[in-house]
């Protein structure tokens, strides 16, 4: 997709949005005990969406991308172990075990850590499958223009470049959309636990906390309302 447009510099705020509430929640899981020694992983999330906030604009998954792409093709070994890709694209190939291994962290620990309120967990698994699809419509534009013509055919569509240019559009709309949902999420957890601390101002932080998931659910609504 186009990069340096005002979709472009958007997405890169909400990027920046979403590390910094979860840089919020790394500092209120630091004061709680039962989550301290787990507070990392939201450190490790905001860093990630960080780099992700400049990587948005400065397309450096692109250069690094196409870098490890020409020195893998100019070694012998290399290049029959690591696979082709999509041709303008070959940040995806190099990128996806990391991206996997840190998006299935992710999930995991946030499933455990918002479980106190089902739609915030709802908002992050919706988001991974708006990435994951971005992912592969990406996949898609980096592919020769025979796969694309090929495609074009299958769905009926005249104008390959045209499809492109759809699935483009549709790209930054399920990425923006994603990163909304994340954004929501995280602030729902960072004002979840403001609310209750101002609610309970003679409380520790520790007491203040909506309940935990080995608390059960049914208590954080009545702290809340």
């Amino acid at each position: 997709a186009a990069e340096g447009n005002v979709p472009t510099w958007w997405a890169s705020l909400e990027w920046f949005l979403v590390a910094g509430f979860a840089g919020a929640a790394f500092f209120i899981d630091r004061r709680i005990p039962r989550w301290r020694r787990f507070a990392f992983m939201w450190l490790i999330i905001a860093l990630a969406f960080f780099i992700a906030s400049a990587d948005e604009v400065a397309q450096i998954h692109e250069t690094v991308g196409s870098y490890l792409r020409s020195q893998v093709d100019a070694s012998d070994t290399l290049s029959h172990l690591v696979p082709q890709g999509p041709k303008d694209s070959p940040w995806i190939i190099f990128y996806a075990l990391p991206l996997a291994g840190l998006g299935l962290a992710s999930i995991t620990f946030l499933f455990k850590r918002l479980n106190y309120r089902p739609p915030l967990i709802i908002y992050c698994i919706v988001a991974a499958e708006l990435y994951a699809a971005s992912i592969g419509l990406d996949w898609f534009q980096g592919c020769s223009e025979a796969v694309q013509r090929h495609w074009a055919e299958v769905l009926g569509v005249i104008n390959s470049e045209g499809l492109v240019e759809a699935t483009m559009t549709l790209e930054e709309t399920l990425e923006n959309v994603g990163t909304s949902l994340l954004i929501l999420s995280f602030a729902g957890f960072v004002f979840d636990h403001v609310r209750v601390s101002v609610a309970d101002a003679g409380m520790v932080p520790e007491q203040a906390e909506p309940p935990s998931i080995d608390e059960g659910s049914a208590g954080v609504n009545q702290s809340l309302s």
